[in-house]
This record gives structure tokens, C-alpha cells and sequence, in this order.
């Protein structure tokens, strides 16, 4: 820390930056370690993808079949169901006055279609982002360097760099933090993940 506070002049503020690094510090090493999720996403989405396609071919059989015959079929199988034991928080979708077996079809449909939508849904959400993937422990790290150096020190939070390089005195701040916390991240890496906590920062004001 001694060196750090030298090398940025910001003695006068060691210990408040102290703190925070070793909070930093501390979070990171933690949020590093935990296992990545992309293969609970994957497992996630193929459980829906197999979802999906049951229902579809479910709905194959159900539209294969004769409407009339179908619904003769839901109504029969109404009328039994009302001869046997019943809970009293089992859903009765229609009441007991029906007489065919028309409104069964178009609800079944009609359920079998929400399922679909939700299969989807699943899907959707858990895929993978495409792009370049971002590294949010790193970003979380780098956020907390932007509140030193703009809330503790008072100074203007800002990346220019040459050749992959930061020139500016926030950026040489952020890799001079990250090479003591974890000296295996390359600087193309710490650019990239500075450049998307200063674009956030920017949409949020």
C-alpha cells in the first residue's frame, strides 16, 4: 500500500484506500472462485428443449386425430373423472352442464399452448449471450477502484491508453490494483472489462 499511495500520491488517504482494497480484494477472491454457470445454462435449456418438444408432439397426436372423435374423448373422460374421489383444491375447468366435449379441446389447446410459450421462454432465457463474454467479477473489482478514485481521491475516472497500454493515470491506477490481486489477467483483458464499467456508468447518469 505504501508503494501504491508513492506511486499515485494519495498518501494522505492510505488507510480509506486500504479499506476499500481489502474489502475488494476480499469480494473478489471469493466471486472468483465460484464454478461457472454456463453449464447449469446449458443443462437449464436443454430441459426445455426437451420440454418443448414433448408438447410438440403431444399437439402432433392431438392433431392427427378426428376433432369429433377427440372431443367425444375429453367429454368421456369428463364424465368419469366426475365419478371418482376429488380434492378439494382439484382445478374443475368447467362446470358440470356441458355437454360435449368442444370446450375440453379448446382449453386443452389452449394450455398446451401457454406450455409451449413458457418452453420457449426458458429456452430464451437461458442461453447463453452471444458476443464477447464479460467478465463481471472483473468489472465488480473495477467499479470498486473507479469509487476510490473518484469518491475517496476525488479525481476523474477516465481510460485512455496506447498500444493496449493505459496512459491515463485511473487506468495505470487499475492495473497497478489488479497486478497485486491477480497478476494472471492481461491487460487487454482489464482494458476491456474498464471500458464497459465506464460505459455503464455513463448509461446510468
Amino acid at each position: 500500500m505504501a508503494e501504491l499511495s508513492q506511486d499515485f500520491a494519495f498518501e494522505k488517504y492510505a488507510h480509506l484506500v486500504r479499506i476499500e482494497l481489502v474489502e475488494a480484494t476480499r469480494r473478489y477472491l471469493r466471486d472468483v472462485e465460484l464454478p461457472d454457470n454456463k453449464e447449469a445454462m446449458k443443462q437449464t435449456r436443454d430441459h426445455y428443449k426437451t420440454f418443448g418438444a414433448d408438447i410438440d408432439r403431444f399437439l402432433d397426436v392431438l392433431n392427427s386425430m378426428e376433432e369429433t372423435q377427440l372431443e367425444e374423448d375429453l367429454f368421456l373422460g369428463f364424465q368419469l373423472g366426475r365419478k371418482s374421489e376429488r380434492t378439494d383444491d382439484a382445478p374443475q375447468m368447467l362446470k358440470t352442464g356441458v355437454q360435449n366435449g368442444a370446450p375440453f379441446r379448446a382449453e386443452l389447446m389452449r394450455q398446451l399452448g401457454n406450455l409451449k410459450s413458457a418452453a420457449e421462454f426458458g429456452i430464451e432465457k437461458s442461453t447463453h449471450p452471444k458476443g464477447r463474454e464479460r467478465s463481471y467479477t472483473l468489472e465488480t473489482l473495477i467499479r470498486r477502484c473507479d469509487y476510490i478514485w473518484t469518491t475517496e481521491l476525488g479525481r476523474k475516472f477516465s481510460l485512455d491508453y496506447h498500444a493496449n497500454s493505459p496512459i491515463s493515470e485511473a487506468g495505470r491506477f487499475v492495473m497497478a490494483v489488479i497486478a497485486r490481486i491477480d497478476p494472471e489477467i492481461d491487460e487487454k483483458r482489464i482494458i476491456t472489462a474498464m471500458r464497459n464499467v465506464i460505459r455503464d456508468r455513463n448509461k446510468s447518469e
